[in-house]
């Protein structure tokens, strides 16, 4: 009888710190999925950001002032706006917010 509550004691044990383990490992798993989605998505908008910068700066040093230069300076303005974030506690984007209506 003795022999049957080691084993089963050991078989619990061993059971629970499997369930443990794949606990541990299953979260471990979906931060990491989840940090790689930021970073790829971080990714595109920097990129996105830099596009739109290129096209600003296309758009406000055309020679003449005419209604295509108006157009893409107010596109490439107001997508610029709503892709940084307005939070204040993000200064870095409060700052090239401030800028961009001083120059607006």
């Amino acid at each position: 009888m003795e022999i049957i509550k080691i084993i089963g004691i050991v078989l619990g044990s061993s059971v629970f710190a499997a369930l443990v383990t794949a606990f541990f490992t299953r979260k471990s798993h979906e931060e990491t999925i989840a940090l790689k989605y930021i970073t790829e998505e971080r990714a595109k908008w920097r990129e996105k950001i830099k596009e739109t910068m290129t096209s600003l700066n296309e758009a406000v040093n055309l020679p003449q002032l005419n209604g295509e230069r108006l157009n893409k300076t107010r596109k490439a303005s107001t997508y610029l706006k709503l892709s940084l974030n307005p939070d204040p506690k993000h200064i870095l984007d409060q700052e090239i917010l401030k800028c961009h209506n001083r120059t607006m």
